[in-house]
Protein backbone atom coordinates (compact mmCIF):
# COMPACT_ATOMS: atom_id res chain seq x y z
CA UNK A 1 0.00 0.00 0.00
CA UNK A 2 2.69 2.56 0.54
CA UNK A 3 3.89 1.72 -2.90
CA UNK A 4 1.28 2.76 -4.48
CA UNK A 5 0.24 6.16 -1.66
CA UNK A 6 4.21 7.29 -2.72
CA UNK A 7 3.72 6.91 -5.98
CA UNK A 8 6.56 4.67 -6.47
CA UNK A 9 5.55 3.13 -9.60
CA UNK A 10 4.94 6.25 -11.19
CA UNK A 11 8.50 7.39 -10.25
CA UNK A 12 10.49 4.16 -11.01
CA UNK A 13 8.68 4.67 -14.45
CA UNK A 14 9.76 7.92 -15.50
CA UNK A 15 13.25 7.75 -14.16
CA UNK A 16 13.86 5.10 -16.02
CA UNK A 17 12.30 7.05 -19.14
CA UNK A 18 14.36 9.73 -18.41
CA UNK A 19 17.78 7.55 -17.87
CA UNK A 20 17.28 6.10 -20.96
CA UNK A 21 16.64 9.11 -23.17
CA UNK A 22 20.18 10.26 -21.27
CA UNK A 23 21.72 6.78 -22.20
CA UNK A 24 20.56 7.47 -26.42
CA UNK A 25 21.50 11.31 -26.02
CA UNK A 26 25.17 10.56 -24.60
CA UNK A 27 25.91 7.86 -27.14
CA UNK A 28 25.08 9.74 -29.88
CA UNK A 29 27.34 12.77 -28.79
CA UNK A 30 30.08 10.54 -27.89
CA UNK A 31 30.01 8.86 -31.20
CA UNK A 32 29.99 11.77 -33.21
CA UNK A 33 32.74 13.54 -31.55
CA UNK A 34 34.82 10.00 -32.15
CA UNK A 35 33.34 9.85 -35.68
CA UNK A 36 34.44 13.31 -36.44
CA UNK A 37 37.69 13.20 -34.54
CA UNK A 38 38.85 10.28 -36.75
CA UNK A 39 37.85 11.89 -39.73
CA UNK A 40 39.65 14.87 -39.07
CA UNK A 41 42.83 12.88 -38.78
CA UNK A 42 42.10 10.47 -41.73
CA UNK A 43 43.59 12.09 -44.78
CA UNK A 44 41.54 10.14 -47.47
CA UNK A 45 38.29 11.04 -46.01
CA UNK A 46 38.75 15.00 -46.57
CA UNK A 47 36.07 14.27 -49.46
CA UNK A 48 32.79 14.22 -47.95
CA UNK A 49 31.63 10.38 -48.06
CA UNK A 50 28.26 9.85 -49.11
CA UNK A 51 27.90 6.42 -47.15
CA UNK A 52 27.30 6.40 -43.42
CA UNK A 53 29.85 5.73 -41.21
CA UNK A 54 30.27 2.46 -39.47
CA UNK A 55 32.32 3.80 -36.75
CA UNK A 56 29.56 5.96 -35.35
CA UNK A 57 27.22 3.15 -35.07
CA UNK A 58 29.74 0.77 -33.84
CA UNK A 59 30.80 3.62 -31.00
CA UNK A 60 27.13 4.28 -30.74
CA UNK A 61 26.13 0.90 -29.37
CA UNK A 62 28.99 0.47 -27.57
CA UNK A 63 28.29 3.91 -25.57
CA UNK A 64 24.57 2.39 -25.20
CA UNK A 65 25.52 -0.74 -23.43
CA UNK A 66 27.99 0.87 -20.96
CA UNK A 67 25.76 3.68 -20.30
CA UNK A 68 22.77 1.07 -19.85
CA UNK A 69 25.05 -0.84 -17.42
CA UNK A 70 25.72 2.56 -15.39
CA UNK A 71 22.03 3.40 -15.85
CA UNK A 72 20.95 0.33 -14.45
CA UNK A 73 22.77 0.41 -11.29
CA UNK A 74 21.55 4.19 -10.79
CA UNK A 75 18.03 3.07 -11.29
CA UNK A 76 18.33 0.36 -9.03
CA UNK A 77 19.84 1.92 -6.26
CA UNK A 78 16.95 4.53 -6.24
CA UNK A 79 14.69 1.63 -6.07
CA UNK A 80 16.56 -0.28 -2.80
CA UNK A 81 16.01 3.36 -1.84
CA UNK A 82 11.99 3.93 -2.35
CA UNK A 83 11.99 0.12 -1.13
CA UNK A 84 13.19 1.64 2.23
CA UNK A 85 10.24 4.62 2.37
CA UNK A 86 8.12 1.82 1.89
CA UNK A 87 9.21 -0.43 4.40
CA UNK A 88 9.13 2.68 6.91
CA UNK A 89 5.52 4.27 5.14
CA UNK A 90 4.20 0.39 6.06
CA UNK A 91 5.55 0.11 9.28
CA UNK A 92 3.50 3.82 10.03
CA UNK A 93 0.38 2.41 9.07
CA UNK A 94 0.58 -1.12 10.63
CA UNK A 95 3.34 -0.78 13.64
CA UNK A 96 7.04 -1.31 13.23
CA UNK A 97 6.42 -4.47 15.25
CA UNK A 98 4.17 -5.91 12.47
CA UNK A 99 5.92 -4.80 9.65
CA UNK A 100 9.77 -6.64 10.84
CA UNK A 101 7.51 -9.40 11.87
CA UNK A 102 5.76 -9.52 8.08
CA UNK A 103 9.43 -9.68 6.86
CA UNK A 104 10.78 -12.22 8.83
CA UNK A 105 8.17 -14.17 7.97
CA UNK A 106 9.27 -13.26 4.41
CA UNK A 107 12.68 -14.47 5.07
CA UNK A 108 11.62 -17.29 6.47
CA UNK A 109 9.22 -18.67 3.52
CA UNK A 110 12.52 -17.38 1.02
CA UNK A 111 14.86 -19.67 2.79
CA UNK A 112 12.09 -22.66 2.29
CA UNK A 113 13.14 -22.41 -1.34
CA UNK A 114 14.28 -25.11 -3.30
CA UNK A 115 17.02 -24.40 -5.82
CA UNK A 116 15.16 -26.42 -8.19
CA UNK A 117 12.18 -24.17 -8.34
CA UNK A 118 11.07 -22.89 -11.65
CA UNK A 119 13.39 -20.00 -12.72
CA UNK A 120 10.73 -18.79 -14.63
CA UNK A 121 8.84 -17.11 -11.45
CA UNK A 122 12.21 -16.21 -10.47
CA UNK A 123 11.42 -12.24 -10.67
CA UNK A 124 8.68 -13.22 -8.38
CA UNK A 125 10.53 -14.09 -5.07
CA UNK A 126 11.97 -12.27 -2.80
CA UNK A 127 15.69 -13.76 -1.96
CA UNK A 128 16.84 -13.62 2.05
CA UNK A 129 20.20 -14.99 0.25
CA UNK A 130 23.04 -12.16 1.04
CA UNK A 131 24.13 -10.91 -2.46
CA UNK A 132 27.62 -9.19 -2.36
CA UNK A 133 30.44 -7.80 -4.80
CA UNK A 134 29.20 -6.52 -8.33
CA UNK A 135 25.98 -8.44 -8.60
CA UNK A 136 24.58 -6.54 -5.18
CA UNK A 137 24.71 -3.20 -7.53
CA UNK A 138 21.81 -4.68 -9.81
CA UNK A 139 19.30 -5.70 -6.94
CA UNK A 140 15.83 -4.15 -7.10
CA UNK A 141 15.31 -4.40 -3.50
CA UNK A 142 17.85 -4.41 -0.34
CA UNK A 143 18.30 -7.68 1.61
CA UNK A 144 15.76 -8.52 3.98
CA UNK A 145 18.12 -8.27 7.05
CA UNK A 146 18.76 -4.50 5.98
CA UNK A 147 14.79 -3.95 6.12
CA UNK A 148 14.66 -5.39 9.46
CA UNK A 149 17.60 -3.64 11.01
CA UNK A 150 16.30 -0.22 9.24
CA UNK A 151 12.93 -1.01 10.83
CA UNK A 152 14.18 -1.82 13.81
CA UNK A 153 16.61 1.49 13.90
CA UNK A 154 13.15 3.85 13.05
CA UNK A 155 12.46 6.32 15.68
CA UNK A 156 8.75 6.63 15.38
Amino acid sequence: MSHILNWDMVTMTLMQWVVNTFVVFLSRIIASIVENFLRSNDEESQEESTWPSFIYYIVSFICEILFSILASILVMKFSRYREFKADEGSARFVWREKMIKALQRLKTLSNNFTTTDDDKLATLKIWSKKRSGFMSLFASHPDLDERIEALQNLKI
